[in-house]
């Protein structure tokens, strides 16, 4: 299944935002993983990772549990790729999160 255009999602949360110890960030691109589940939302947000130019910075949105942990591991799976960031709506099933990965 090819990978979901970037130029197709829908706008980033915020184009600027700041991390959770108050260092400002650019969302460099976009990527929506609702309704997927793990591992193929963490196949999609790494293969849309190794896209990334160096200091580009991923936003992955998604809605399922499994997703938001399985998304992390295969990111951290590239010694130059990061989770820096994730917010979460809530801790309830099926809730929206984002997670912000970079390519250092």
């Amino acid at each position: 299944m090819p990978l979901p255009s970037l130029n197709d999602a829908p706008t980033v949360f915020h184009n600027e935002q700041c991390d959770e110890h108050g260092v400002s960030f650019t969302v460099t691109d976009h990527l929506d993983v609702r309704g997927m589940n793990c591992s193929k939302a963490a196949s999609f947000a790494l293969a849309a990772s190794l896209k990334l130019p160096v200091g580009g910075v991923l936003e992955a949105v998604g809605n399922k549990m499994c997703a938001k942990m399985e998304v992390p591991g295969a990111i951290c799976s590239k010694s130059f790729l990061s989770v820096f960031h994730m917010i979460e709506q809530s801790e309830a099933e099926d809730s929206l999160w984002w997670i912000y990965i970079r390519r250092s």
